[in-house]
């Protein structure tokens, strides 16, 4: 690897050759980071091999778990660094709270089964079987069936929704605050309360 060697690129989602929306009418770039340990050559246009996986999807068999680099930055970033001085109109995290849009964005990405007049959101299973409602609160890390509920007929009402998704937000706010502790764009925040959540109910806090 050189200096000036291009190692990525981002892009959007795309589905059939079209741009994917992801949250509302809106597509989500992104970039995708992997690393190799070599056994399978350092040729940048080496092609993808060895998955065992069905087509469409392909997988270097030389692929390493990247979550050590991310985890080293991230320390490298926030914890070990010295705290940074106030710049531009950055807020101070302790007086950061998730804007109205950064909101609706989780919203838009956790998604929400409603009734049909919309005035009650259903109980459903996860993708790991484990009972929700509303946008993304873990009911508990049990299916629906086992506590009780009918997924996709049990429901509570908006409202009851709204009060669980703010005291979700809330709890979230206070786990980013812990952990970053200099100045931020409100955007940033929003960025961060939002991979939070959405890291959050990956792995079923």
């Amino acid at each position: 690897m050189r200096q000036g060697d291009v190692l990525a690129r981002s892009g959007i989602l795309i589905d059939n050759g079209r741009a994917l929306s992801v949250v509302g009418n809106k597509n989500v770039s992104m970039l995708h980071f992997e690393t190799y340990d070599g056994s399978g050559g350092f040729s940048p246009n080496s092609k993808l091999n060895g998955s065992g996986l069905r087509s469409p999807f392909y997988r270097r068999a030389d692929l390493m778990d990247s979550l050590a680099i991310l985890q080293e930055g991230y320390r490298a970033t926030f914890l070990d660094a010295r705290p940074l001085p106030p710049l531009g109109n950055r807020i101070p995290i302790d007086q950061l709270k998730t804007s109205t849009q950064g909101k609706e964005f989780i919203k838009g990405w956790e998604g929400v089964h409603y009734d049909e007049d919309r005035s009650h959101t259903f109980y459903y299973d996860d993708s790991k079987n484990y009972c929700t409602v509303g946008w993304g609160h873990l009911v508990q890390m049990k299916s629906c069936s086992a506590l009780g509920y009918t997924a996709m007929s049990s429901k509570i009402s908006v409202s009851q929704a709204q009060t669980l998704f703010e005291t979700d937000v809330r709890d979230i706010e206070e786990r980013v605050r812990k952990a970053i502790h200099v100045p931020l764009y409100q955007q940033e925040f929003d960025a961060l309360v939002s991979l939070a959540f959405r890291a959050a109910n990956t792995s079923h806090r």
